[in-house]
């Protein structure tokens, strides 16, 4: 067997590839948020155009989870008029697909990300000692993290 045959039957049997792809993938986007305020669409879709080619087979599984997803972060973007980014909701499609599909997942998975983005929000104010309604806080680092530690729990949990 060739290493070009190897790879592919691995890579086809695997989704770890993908969930390591989806890691690296969260940091580099979160830093990219963190940093310029914009997340790129090409590494987004990148992720999204790999999972569409090698698992075509089971991307029907996975579309009410991803259409769960971006209505609810749609729906949260008109509610903050605005404050979430079109980022996030490009963003929201590589979560939903990182965690399988999964509308309970994706539920525990908004949850921790809306938590840990108010504590974070509540320090800020503390720390700034000032009104900062205004400022933007990035929010990829904390669907990023918020999307792991339900996968997480998934394992420990057996959700």
């Amino acid at each position: 067997m060739n290493l070009r045959n190897w790879f592919y039957q691995n890579w086809k049997n695997s989704l770890i590839y993908l969930d390591l792809f989806f890691v690296f993938l969260g940091i580099v986007l979160s830093l990219m948020d963190l940093k310029t305020r914009k997340v790129s669409l090409v590494l987004i879709y990148s992720y999204v155009f790999i999972f569409s080619i090698f698992y075509c087979d089971i991307l029907i599984q996975y579309f009410y989870g991803i259409g769960f997803n971006l209505i609810m972060y749609f729906i949260c973007r008109l509610i903050s008029r605005g404050g979430l980014g079109s980022g996030d909701i490009h963003y929201s499609i590589c979560v939903a697909i990182f965690l399988k599909g999964s509308i309970i997942l994706i539920l525990i998975s908004n949850l921790i990300s809306s938590l840990i983005g108010i504590l974070v929000f509540l320090a800020l104010l503390i720390i700034k000692e000032k009104m900062i309604i205004k400022y933007r806080i990035p929010f990829v680092p904390f669907m990023f993290s918020g999307s792991c530690i339900a996968r997480i729990l998934e394992n420990v949990v057996q959700l």
